[in-house]
């Protein structure tokens, strides 16, 4: 393929700027630099903008009209532009019916896998059920002379209309008189429709339609017309009872019954054709009708006995295939899930060792005979596409990372990294060409060896001729790319300039920042931190820790009965492959037991009494709206607004602090309710957000935008840059040690009023951890961060572990979930789980110092720590 390049003119969107690049297409290529350099801004915010906006220029007139109304990436010219894909760091925006199985639409293929080859069984006694095809009745029927030795046989064709109260008969014989039928079995008695018919004394009837009375003959099987007029019968018979008939044998009496539907005749329960909807907790078809498809009661928050949380019909849950429900199906990890297929594609699924879990939890049989469930050839040859194209979904999940998650997890439960990878394999499975790929830290919450897995998904992406921009600050993934830009050399105005563009090599020989730490110039190290010597690869030093928290008996998810002990004023990192239990460990048994708020734990723990307070850093979005920003959620805000109230204009106007807040009638814009900008409903396209024309996004009115302190008013003032602010609002001691730590913290690049859902899940948790940092009485807390390094070039880590060991030197507790190499192999102690994710996780594999990891030949995480500091 030609090389190509997308070419960029004076690009200055955010703080770039007037950046002119010319980037190579159909390659890899790494946009990195410091946090707030304008990486996201040149990659996200300029190039995927505008392929976005023209994108949309194609659209109708109807969302034409709205383009004027969005806000154009600030740039000169761009030529060279593809169609884009963009997966940021944004949320997945899901309720609770949202599973990994409905968003990557694995589920919907599953269901129809179900509906298509699925096995009834009776929800009594577990045997397999049958239905018959029409021909397959004719057959039966036609075989009877031979069944009863005899020469010829009488029969009546019968439809078994109603089975009610004698008021509404009247109405079922008139409907038949019009119909143009003949005669009814009334109460086991043939009477003509014409006639007086005599009705039954009792309240209750039964009441037959006769379709058909007719010989048959011995040798009828090989009489066409014979079989064609019992063919027209049976069809006519089955029309006529929902699929139900039956055989009257006039000589002995007998109601022989036929069904071209299912029937269980343990208590003749009849059920419904099998379809996609059935299995599907999204429809009234499928859905339990206890908890509505939710899996839990609404009015207590509980598991639905009904379903017993599988949100299915127990109808769709007796459906079986290879001895397994759907619900087993979903509760298996999606490698187990993939294995399973392959071994139900070679006709064995038996060796793949899955055995039903919902089964006798639902029902009253324990087991099932699996030689009623194997598939035949027609089944095998309607499953094998179905099941073709699902595996090829499980394999996209799996190159990216996440083998481990199952398709009944929860969207709102899984990691914003794990949402993110989530996205990236439906695209990939996708299989589209001459694309360009925008990601955003694809490397989020993946350990290294499985970034080896994601790469090669990368570069398949590029071999097919797609173009694949990278938003990134890991090593291994700067070290692969074809192309690389650094953006810096600082952070929001002391950034925004391209301070290197090339390849590796070139890169590896370059005087930038990036560079400095790739080729080992600079580093991270604990020595630096404080002077304290790491041990090195092969010795065995225990640090001097005198009281730990033990945590016995942690079992849940995939934990195995584990023993952990956590050092009291030490930085402890728990680490391992994705998957392998850190968040369970962590997040799930160690802070509800700590919190005192764990329900019905095995698990038990000793030593935490010293702990006085447990501070929650996590990566979830500050606010769900624009109205969470910077200012409001670190508590500068009222501070502003007490400034700009004690202004003498304000005070001329009578002027409080609300009148300074966008939450707040009076001094806010009504017109988008201090939002800044309006939503326009697209009906069948995404909605669309248009600023404000009446304030132009200020969220003020015109009488509060009067009010100025030292020349800006509050609208102006939010605009504000930390590190700005800082000066601006110097004499303000209210406000001088937040800003101090978010400066500290590297956020000095945010603006005060930037909108809460544009941060990403780095900058949320650093701004969490700064406001943290800056209240009083720090003393005996335990801070628990998950995965801080997330956003981070090197040298913000280096700033963010001067911080966290000063927390350890104020005798607190700090414990991180991370992957990052630079912030485990500064660490006092660390957990390293695994040896791999899922059921195959939940291990620890090595527990204390440096030494103790790199030693452990079951580590994975050992082998990277080694290569990273014999580098």
């Amino acid at each position: 393929m030609p090389e190509s390049f997308l070419k960029i003119k004076g690009a200055r969107t955010h703080n770039l700027q007037h950046i002119d690049v010319d980037i190579p297409l159909h390659k890899l290529v790494v946009f990195t630099g410091p946090s707030g350099s304008g990486k996201s801004s040149l990659a996200i915010d300029t190039i995927f903008a505008e392929s976005q906006r023209r994108f949309l220029d194609s659209f109708s007139g109807y969302a034409r009209q709205f383009l004027d109304l969005m806000e154009k990436p600030d740039v000169d010219h761009i030529s060279g532009l593809s169609p884009s894909i963009c997966v940021d760091q944004s949320g997945v925006h899901a309720g609770p019916r949202s599973t990994v199985g409905t968003l990557t639409d694995v589920y919907g293929f599953l269901r129809l896998l179900y509906s298509q080859t699925g096995h009834r069984r009776s929800m009594t006694t577990g045997k397999r059920l049958y239905k018959s095809s029409v021909q397959e009745i004719v057959d039966a029927i036609i075989a009877l002379p031979k069944e009863y030795n005899s020469s010829s046989i009488k029969l009546i064709i019968l439809a078994p209309i109603a089975k009610m109260e004698s008021t509404n008969l009247a109405v079922h014989l008139d409907y038949l008189r019009k119909e143009g039928f003949v005669r009814v079995r009334l109460n086991n008695k043939i009477q003509q429709l014409d006639e007086n018919i005599i009705y039954p004394k009792n309240k209750s009837f039964n009441l037959d339609l006769v379709v058909d009375r007719l010989i048959i003959k011995a040798e009828t099987h090989n009489a066409e017309k014979v079989k064609n007029r019992l063919t027209d019968s049976v069809e006519l018979a089955l029309k006529m009872a929902e699929n139900e008939m039956m055989v009257h044998l006039p000589d002995t009496t007998q109601d022989l019954h036929f069904a071209a539907k299912y029937i269980d005749s343990h208590n003749a329960k009849s059920y419904a054709e099998m379809t996609p909807s059935l299995f599907s907790f999204n429809s009234p078809y499928g859905a339990c009708e206890t908890c509505g498809g939710l899996g839990i009661v609404a009015s207590s928050g509980g598991k639905c006995k009904t379903c017993k949380g599988f949100r299915l019909k127990q109808d769709a849950l007796s459906v079986t295939i290879a001895g397994l429900s759907i619900a087993d199906c979903v509760q298996l990890s999606l490698d187990e899930l993939q294995n399973w297929l392959l071994f139900l594609l070679k006709g064995s699924p038996s060796s793949a060792g899955f055995k039903s879990k919902s089964l006798p939890e639902l029902f009253s049989f324990k087991e099932i005979n699996p030689l009623e469930d194997d598939y035949s050839v027609r089944e095998k040859n309607i499953a094998s596409p179905i099941i073709k194209e699902i595996c090829a979904r499980l394999d996209a999940l799996i190159k990216v990372g996440i083998p481990y998650l199952s398709l009944d997890r929860p969207i709102q439960s899984v990691s914003g990294g794990e949402a993110r990878r989530i996205r990236l394999a439906s695209q990939l499975s996708a299989d589209l060409t001459g694309v360009l790929y925008v990601l955003d830290e694809p490397s989020i919450g993946l350990h290294q060896r499985d970034m080896e897995n994601l790469m090669e998904t990368i570069f398949l992406l590029v071999k097919k001729g797609n173009s694949v921009f990278i938003v990134e600050h890991d090593p291994e993934t700067i070290m692969a790319a074809d192309y690389v830009l650094e953006l810096g050399p600082g952070a929001g105005i002391k950034g925004g300039k391209l301070t290197f563009a090339g390849n590796v090599k070139q890169l590896l020989k370059a005087e930038c920042v990036t560079a400095h730490y790739l080729s080992g110039k600079k580093n991270i190290s604990r020595e630096e931190i404080d002077n304290k010597q790491i041990p090195q690869p092969g010795t065995v030093t225990t640090p001097s820790v005198s009281k730990f928290v033990t945590l016995t008996n942690a079992c849940k998810h995939n934990l195995k009965n584990i023993t952990i002990q956590f050092p009291l004023h030490r930085l402890t990192v728990v680490t391992g492959v994705s998957g392998s239990g850190k968040s369970t460990l962590v997040n799930k048994v160690l802070l509800p037991l700590i919190t005192g708020q764990a329900t019905a734990s095995k698990a038990k723990l000793k030593g935490a009494g010293s702990i006085s307070k447990t501070s929650i850093i996590d990566q979830f979005p500050i606010g769900r709206s624009s109205r969470s920003n910077p200012a409001t959620y670190s508590g500068l805000y009222a501070s502003i607004r007490n400034v700009f109230a004690s202004t003498m204009d304000a005070k001329i106007r009578g002027y409080k602090p609300s009148r300074f807040s966008f939450n707040a009638r009076g001094g806010r814009c009504e017109i988008c309710k201090g939002e800044g900008k309006i939503k326009i409903d697209m009906q069948m396209m995404d909605d669309v957000f248009v600023l404000c024309e009446a304030c132009s996004g200020t969220r003020f009115n015109r009488d509060t935008l009067q009010v100025k302190f030292k020349g800006k008013n509050i609208a102006e003032a939010l605009d504000l840059s930390i590190d700005e602010s800082a000066t601006f609002f110097r004499a303000i001691p209210s406000m001088s040690s937040r800003l101090k730590m978010l400066r500290e913290l590297g956020l000095g690049y945010l603006k005060l009023g930037q909108p809460g859902p544009t941060l990403s899940g780095g900058e949320a948790q650093r701004l969490k951890l700064a406001t943290e940092l800056a209240k009083t009485g720090k003393e005996h807390t335990l801070y628990l961060l998950d995965e801080p390094s997330v956003g981070l070039h090197f040298e913000d880590i280096k700033r963010l572990l001067f911080i966290l060991h000063k927390l350890v030197q104020q005798n607190n507790t700090v414990l991180i979930i991370e992957h990052n190499l630079d912030i485990i192999k500064t660490a006092d102690w660390i957990i390293d789980l695994g040896p791999d994710s899922g059921h195959k996780g939940g291990n620890v594999l090595a527990m204390g110092n440096i030494s103790e990891i790199i030693n452990c030949q079951a580590s994975h995480t050992g082998k990277w720590l080694k290569k990273a500091i014999l580098n």
